[in-house]
């Protein structure tokens, strides 16, 4: 072989090469990490920090990601960095990068800043989140392709299913705009440990986190209530099948919630009496009545009910627990198939919202004493100091307790 053909040879072996090692590392970009796209954006969006931060200077102006989906269960945060209008969302490709985005009904759903609405439609929806002090919001969001809706996250705080209908956009990409001034996010796709835990059943948009898988949880109605309020928790099984029976220990802040009691659901019988138990603690026995109760989807096992007694964050937490299916199975479920929840519980308002308790309060429930504390005409007032949904003597003496326990009140200096 001639020196020339050789060399011409060699030539096509390494452009070869080269090509297969350009297509191979452009695919395995793809495939690894998702950012916002520099080349699909306004020309008022600047990004930085790797193409994950996105300075939004112009009403409308639009930056969608590198990646869409079009099925699936996606999950991602976005820290609100700075700005009071951000537009938090996806869009799909038919999406102006430039204009009134709220407009944009079939291309568009968002979370608003300033409003807690959800647009194009601008509805009531969920919590404003500006940023307050030291506070900085982090927005999550599940945006469930199989089943065509998407949900939004305040700081772990779930707002709501905010809309059913996203199949009728078809593929979609995470976006974020302005509704008003600039604004500027940092997104998270997955490349970094969340802030707050991948809703169940859902993995980060990039696919390289997964959530974890929750056997057993306890699930509140409300996770905000106040002092003397009641709020009803639901024990939960799930992701597990052929279950007949479970032995659950639950541990929860007895400073600052009170245990009322509990109720049955059909088909499942608590066989051991969680009355009985104090310390915070409670030892939960169900089993299931007959084969066709035995767990096989997700079951609610039993309510619980409490009371908040005291203000701050309160725990409840399955501890321990077993399972067996009734033939030969009986094993022990893991801390992380556990999942416990925290409830807030605040303080309550004097009843004329001056900021103490006085004797004032006082008089306004004597007078109104019996009256329904939702009636018009005391619309200006917090009647119900004791939460029983009625204005009574519980009431008159909780106003007593409280207006001499404060200090500021003239007769206790």
């Amino acid at each position: 072989m001639s020196i020339k053909k050789l060399s011409i040879r060699v030539m096509l072996i390494l452009v070869m090469v080269t090509i297969f090692s350009v297509n191979v590392g452009t695919v395995a970009f793809a495939d690894s990490i998702v950012t916002l796209n520099p080349d699909d954006k306004s020309s008022n969006v600047s990004l930085s920090n790797g193409d994950l931060t996105a300075e939004v200077a112009l009403l409308g102006s639009v930056v969608r990601a590198t990646d869409s989906k079009n099925s699936g269960k996606w999950y991602w945060e976005v820290k609100v960095d700075s700005g009071f209008g951000t537009m938090i969302g996806i869009g799909n490709a038919n999406l102006k990068l430039d204009g009134v985005v709220h407009r944009e009904s079939h291309n568009l759903r968002a979370y608003y800043q300033l409003n807690g609405n959800t647009y194009p439609e601008r509805a009531v929806y969920g919590d404003e989140y500006k940023i307050s002090g030291d506070t900085v919001p982090v927005i999550g969001v599940a945006l469930d392709m199989d089943n065509g809706t998407i949900e939004f996250f305040k700081n772990g705080k779930a707002q709501g299913v905010a809309f059913s209908d996203i199949k009728s956009m078809g593929e979609v990409f995470p976006i974020v705009s302005t509704g008003s001034r600039t604004t500027t996010t940092t997104f998270n796709f997955g490349a970094k440990p969340f802030k707050y835990a991948i809703p169940e059943g859902f993995s980060s948009y990039d696919d390289s986190q997964q959530s974890e898988i929750h056997i057993l949880s306890v699930k509140p109605e409300e996770d905000k209530i106040k002092i003397k309020e009641k709020v009803s928790v639901d024990l939960v099984i799930n992701n597990i099948s052929e279950i007949a029976a479970e032995d659950i220990k639950i541990e929860y802040d007895e400073n600052k919630l009170e245990f009322l009691g509990f109720e049955e659901v059909d088909g499942m019988k608590l066989v051991k009496s969680i009355e009985e138990t104090d310390d915070g603690e409670l030892r939960v026995i169900i089993a299931s009545e007959g084969e066709s109760n035995i767990i096989d989807s997700e079951e609610i096992l039993l309510k619980l009910e409490f009371r908040g007694i005291g203000e701050g964050e309160a725990s409840i937490d399955i501890v321990k627990a077993r399972v067996t299916d009734g033939i030969e199975m009986e094993k022990d479920l893991t801390e992380e198939e556990c999942h416990g929840c925290i409830i807030t519980i605040e303080g309550v308002n004097d009843v004329n919202n001056s900021g103490e308790f006085t004797l004032l309060d006082l008089g306004i429930d004597a007078r109104h004493l019996d009256k329904d504390p939702d009636a018009s005409e005391l619309s200006e007032y917090n009647t119900d100091i004791d939460i029983n949904n009625k204005i009574d003597e519980d009431d008159l003496i909780e106003i007593a307790k409280l207006m001499l326990e404060n200090s500021s009140y003239a007769p206790n200096k």
